[in-house]
């Protein structure tokens, strides 16, 4: 057996983790006559990887936690605010920034670092049903299975963006809002449908990087 790894004994009843590389040694009429192991050691990749596992366990908590203080302290100043407009801002402020630790917190929590599952991922972007108290009911139906790390926080914000969106102007007079959020994989693209039963409107980019639209843009 090769690409394999494995546990030996030493003599000294020390256990070590190994590679094996089996060679049969056949005569000129091809019967087995022999075989050469050779079990090479790799004890220090072993905590090489595990070291590194540690370290990123680490860093992912300490950026969660940085973020949830974030959070914390753009909702704080939004409170304490007495401008109608810097609250806003900063309430748009907070809901990007609890996007990004939704997003952060998937990645914290999966074992694989290379990426996530995007249903689960996509659940926790969430963002819309927090963040108002109107009657909101999302549709999620997700084809995609997994989802690279490096397309994981600009996907968090654009889900944000429109699902706030949708959240504000996609809902009925009595409040009650239905979102449907479908995320298929096309070959080598990603498609991302976001829609509602709002009046809908033509999506112009507005130049300005700070707006939603921008943002998504």
């Amino acid at each position: 057996m090769r690409g394999v790894e494995a546990m030996a004994q030493r003599p000294d009843g020390s256990m070590f983790p190994f590679l094996p590389f089996p060679t049969p040694i056949r005569n000129a009429d091809g019967d087995l006559v022999g075989a050469v192991n050779m079990l090479v050691d790799i004890s220090d990749r072993k905590l090489a990887e595990s070291n590194q596992r540690v370290f990123l366990d680490e860093l992912n908590h300490r950026v969660k936690n940085n973020m949830t203080m974030l959070y914390a302290l753009i909702r704080s100043a939004e409170r304490e605010s007495h401008s109608t407009e810097a609250r806003a801002v900063l309430g748009d402020a907070a809901q990007r920034v609890g996007a990004m630790a939704a997003a952060q917190q998937v990645l914290y929590t999966e074992h694989d670092q290379t990426g996530v599952y995007a249903r689960d991922f996509v659940r926790a972007c969430d963002s819309a049903r927090q963040a108002f108290s109107k009657d909101v009911t999302l549709h999620i139906d997700v084809d995609a299975r997994y989802l690279r790390n490096d397309i994981t926080m600009p996907l968090a914000l654009i889900l944000n963006e429109l699902l706030t969106n949708a959240a504000k102007h996609g809902c009925d007079d009595s409040g009650r809002c239905e979102i449907w959020i479908s995320l298929m994989r096309s070959d080598d693209e990603y498609v991302l449908t976001v829609r509602d039963r709002g009046p809908g409107y033509d999506f112009k980019d507005t130049g300005r990087r700070s707006s939603g639209t921008g943002l998504i843009s």
